[in-house]
């Protein structure tokens, strides 16, 4: 690729002013795909999972990437086919965890890598405000052409355009230790 583009200093200037959007963890924390031993404490599977993640990040930053936007988990089990409408807090309570956990694992990251910069989009705090009040973000979950899921897990690109709002602009709270938008307009 650097070829194509003039040069391998080429490419890394171009990775380095890239932002990178990752959004993994889901379905390793979702017992129905990645079940875990019964004698394996629920925050050692977090703790190894917030690791690997990390270990994701420094991947892909020592290939180039210098902005990461990154998404946390939403509410595993709150998805439609989990839940017949009824979300399953002990999932909820997993991915809380590893949504509460991973901000701390990353500036780890900030400090190891010269110019890395990121920021980390709430999926798991943007859909609990959207459960708690739909009618505050719009005609969310009551219109036919409006519903969260689009099937048995993945939201729509109404919700998907939401989120990603929230997460561009604001507000702060949905986003650490900056907005995406933010994260794009560093230099």
């Amino acid at each position: 690729m650097g070829a194509k583009l003039g040069g391998d200093a080429k490419l890394q200037e171009l990775l380095s002013k890239s932002v990178f959007l990752i959004s993994i963890g889901s379905q390793d924390l979702n017992p129905r795909w990645n079940p875990q031993p019964d004698d394996q404490p629920q925050g050692s599977v977090i703790r190894e999972l917030a690791e690997l993640y990390v270990d994701a990040v420094r991947s892909l930053y020592d290939m180039g990437a210098r902005k990461l936007a990154i998404v946390n988990t939403g509410h595993i089990g709150c998805m439609p086919k989990r839940r017949n409408y009824v979300c399953d807090q002990s999932l909820n309570e997993i991915t809380a965890e590893f949504s509460q956990a991973l901000p701390s694992f990353i500036p780890s990251v900030s400090s190891e890598k010269a110019g890395f910069s990121y920021s980390i989009g709430d999926f798991y705090g943007f859909e609990t405000d959207i459960f708690a009040d739909p009618t505050a973000f719009g005609p969310t979950c009551y219109m036919t052409d409006d519903y969260w899921f689009w099937d048995t897990e993945f939201i729509t690109e109404h919700a998907a355009k939401l989120t990603a709002a929230a997460f561009y602009y604001g507000p702060s709270y949905y986003t650490e230790p900056i907005t995406f938008k933010a994260l794009l307009e560093k230099k």
